[in-house]
């Protein structure tokens, strides 16, 4: 089969190469891969700079937002047929420890991750276990349903943010996550959502403004801080989704929220700066949420089925297999919002 393999440590070392077809064991299913999302992970592998929990030890199959049909079945799968259009989940939880007895393989300390840890979705083809399979809606299309688990991670954003109907947002970076967060909080009931971006990311800030975002600031011009209290009445976002993954954009979502107000940090800088003196005098509350579990798919996928919110509308390209690395260099270079590949 045909696949988009990073073949070597270093930045590049990618290609679209033939490599077998995987087979299946017992608790498996042989999904054939209809769509698969390009993701900011990917580049960051694409050019060596991922720091994940475990190290990536090429050669691996890169993507793991995918869609397919489902094409073998292992003995021992329950619940699906063959024929079954399908999303697969990102995350393997090991089975066994507290946080997977818990339901969160997504804090499991030895799961393993398609596309850094096992071969993932730039594939015809992709073996993963069937209890990480969801059936996707009729009315919903494989390119829809490639980019599930991005909206999945808004779903569990919201799942544990205290969302008020009326509040205002802020949200830092307009990359997938961001721009998702952004049409989410519109139909959640946001009074006011200011979006804020680099000089560079104008593609991805106007694709905020279409998707609901009453202003747009771009943090190179001016005090980004600044300008959200002035769009605020000098108060503050009442909730800020930190998506820009840098020490400086953590630092500027602590600034801009309002007293009493809450930050979901969903970039992945490695530094950030933080007064706890400020935090208790502002009484902020910050939490962490990452990736997302099998009650953030099902959820994400009501969302598309019933049309609360749209995957394709952040999609600004569609290519070939034979394109990713073109279409790594379009969200790398940030000319995309979000690149789906077709086999």
């Amino acid at each position: 089969m045909k696949a988009g393999v990073k073949i070597g440590e270093g930045p590049g070392n990618f290609k679209v190469k033939e490599i077998d077809t995987p087979s299946i064991g017992d608790g498996d299913a042989l999904i054939q891969v209809k769509a698969s999302g390009v993701c900011g992970s990917d580049v960051l592998l694409y050019e060596w700079l991922y720091r994940g929990r475990f190290p990536v030890e090429p050669p691996v199959v890169l993507g793991h937002e995918g869609s397919g049909i489902v094409m073998e079945l292992g003995r021992n799968v329950k619940g699906l047929r063959i024929g079954d259009r399908v999303v697969v989940e990102s995350i393997i939880g090991c089975g066994s420890c507290y946080y997977c007895h818990q339901g969160m393989p997504n804090l499991c300390r030895q799961w393993e991750h398609l596309g850094i840890t096992r071969d993932g979705t730039f594939a015809e083809y992709i073996k993963v276990p069937g209890t990480a399979v969801h059936r996707l809606p009729d009315d919903v299309s494989f390119e829809e349903g490639a980019l599930v688990e991005p909206l999945g991670i808004v779903v569990n954003t919201f799942d544990r943010i205290k969302f008020f109907l009326g509040d205002s947002v802020a949200v830092i970076g307009p990359g997938t996550l961001g721009l998702l967060h952004t049409q989410v909080a519109r139909s959640y009931g946001a009074s006011r959502i200011i979006v804020l971006g680099l000089e560079k990311d104008v593609v991805r800030l106007e694709k905020a403004k279409a998707l609901g975002a009453d202003a747009v600031i771009v943090t190179d011009h001016g005090d980004p801080v600044e300008q959200v209290l002035d769009s605020t009445q000098g108060i503050g976002a009442d909730v800020v989704i930190e998506a820009g993954g840098t020490s400086e954009s953590f630092k500027m979502a602590v600034k801009m929220v309002r007293g009493g107000g809450q930050i979901a940090a969903l970039g992945y800088s490695n530094h950030g700066e933080v007064e706890p003196i400020v935090l208790a005098r502002q009484e902020v509350s910050i939490f962490g949420a990452v990736a997302c579990i099998s009650k953030h798919y099902e959820q994400a996928l009501k969302w598309l089925q019933f049309k609360k919110a749209s995957t394709t509308a952040i999609l600004s390209h569609t290519l070939g297999l034979d394109e990713a690395e073109k279409a790594i260099h379009l969200m790398r270079d940030k000319e995309a919002s979000k690149v789906c590949l077709v086999p």
